[in-house]
């Protein structure tokens, strides 16, 4: 299956950050767009499994940057939890220190 994008279309999709070297790499050969009538000028031709395989490293990328991303909250909290904890602690320590005084 083969796939014709515009250059507008491709500006407006979710991936915002495919640049048109990218785009190029991903294109059809020249002989197979000529084949087809089509040029690069206008629109580009995208053979689907080189679409696909991007699209699904971009996951990937998004996936792991997902998991990072709970690790790091999780590790946070956690560090959160344990200022609290010792906040309270030396708060108590200090109101214990107010009342002999």
């Amino acid at each position: 299956m083969i796939y014709a994008l515009s250059w507008e279309m491709y500006e407006n999709f979710a991936l915002e950050d495919v640049s048109r070297p990218l785009v190029e790499e991903l294109a059809l050969p020249k002989e197979r767009q000529e084949r087809i009538g089509k040029s690069l000028s206008s629109t580009c031709i995208i053979d689907s499994n080189a679409m696909f395989k991007y699209i699904a490293q971009i996951g990937n990328l998004y996936h792991h940057l997902h998991q990072a991303e709970e690790y790091h909250l999780t590790k946070i909290s956690n560090l959160e939890l344990k200022l609290k904890e010792e906040i309270a602690a030396k708060e108590k320590h200090f109101k214990a220190l107010c009342v002999v005084s």
